[in-house]
């Protein structure tokens, strides 16, 4: 479901997105008989990802809930992101994961992808538009990164579990957009992956990796960029010049995966290929492919692939087309 807003208003690690009234280091959630929505109405998997998890290393290092690198140093949230902020328009709903009461809210936080010239601004506002709801018995969600005036609710306001509180954004520390869901207990930091507090068990089973992004370029986009929005143009001009590259990204890259990619010309014939080896875990990890000279090409329509291949699982991929021009 979408909702369209008729008003209102990468991937580089950010440290310090912690609401501005809450502290507490990770601690294991041993209680049970708590469970949680899904905080976002979207379809996970499809149209919307879990970008990272909160960090389980208590060192300066960091790792996911299964010694992944899916998170970073002292990150307290589930990070569940779209695949760029071209989303941000149509509206996408954050929801309430469970029966309880608005505790605190903050709006007024501009949306915009934090740069080193902004990020003194907002340090101190890391978490940016954010509700925090109470559960009784000590336990707390904290939604941050909220659109700046879409928030649908205010203190000491009852909600029901899936209830509409405000829109996905792009406000305080963060670079792409996303809902940065928070759990607590007693102020302790849940992982409610980790802790399986999920109503849905398939939300365990969406654990990277996956091909996010496929387009294609004349020039290479930082991730930056793709994230946001505008690098999957249906044409191109042979007299835009550059190159034809098509690229992909991964989310979740990780040791012991393969990731294949084929472009194609008008007639089916393979003009490049390539196959990488993961050597390293990337969040997000940026792969290009791509031919010299545009202008000398062939109109008709090009066809890239990328497959993504992990050991003992099938493979998954993504296409992009686009038509080249005269």
């Amino acid at each position: 479901m979408r909702y369209l807003l008729m008003a209102g208003p990468l991937l580089v690690v950010i440290a310090g997105a912690v609401f501005w009234f809450l502290n507490g280091g990770p601690a294991r959630g041993e209680e049970r008989g708590f469970s949680l929505q899904f905080p976002v109405d979207c379809l996970l998997g499809q149209t919307c990802w879990i970008y990272q998890y909160p960090d389980q290393d208590p060192s300066s290092g960091w790792q996911d809930y299964r010694g992944g690198r899916m998170s970073y140093d002292n990150h307290k949230g589930t990070d569940i992101g779209v695949e760029d902020i071209d989303e941000l328009p149509y509206g996408i709903p954050v929801l309430a994961a469970r029966d309880g009461v608005v505790l605190r809210t903050r709006d007024g936080v501009a949306d915009r992808v934090v740069t080193e010239e902004t990020r003194a601004a907002v340090t101190q506002i890391g978490c940016g538009n954010a509700v925090v709801i109470g559960h009784g018995e000590g336990w707390t969600t904290i939604y941050c990164h909220l659109l700046k005036g879409s928030l649908l609710v205010k203190s000491d306001q009852k909600v029901k579990a899936g209830q509409p509180i405000a829109f996905m954004g792009l406000s305080g520390l963060t670079e792409f957009p996303h809902l940065e869901f928070q759990v607590r207990k007693n102020n302790q930091v849940i992982d409610p992956t980790a802790e399986s507090l999920w109503a849905d068990a398939k939300i365990r089973e969406s654990y990277g990796p996956v091909i996010l992004h496929a387009g294609f370029a004349t020039q290479g986009p930082t991730l930056p960029e793709i994230i946001a929005g505008g690098h999957e143009p249906e044409t191109l001009s042979q007299g835009a010049g550059g190159n034809l590259l098509f690229y992909a990204t991964v989310l979740g890259a990780a040791p012991g995966q393969s990731i294949e990619m084929t472009l194609k010309g008008p007639n089916g014939r393979i003009l490049a290929e390539d196959t990488s080896q993961v050597d390293r875990p990337q969040i997000l990890r940026t792969l290009w492919l791509g031919v010299r000279d545009i202008a000398s090409r062939a109109p008709g329509n090009y066809t890239g692939e990328a497959r993504l291949s992990v050991k003992g699982a099938p493979a998954t991929g993504k296409t992009s087309t686009v038509e080249l021009l005269p």
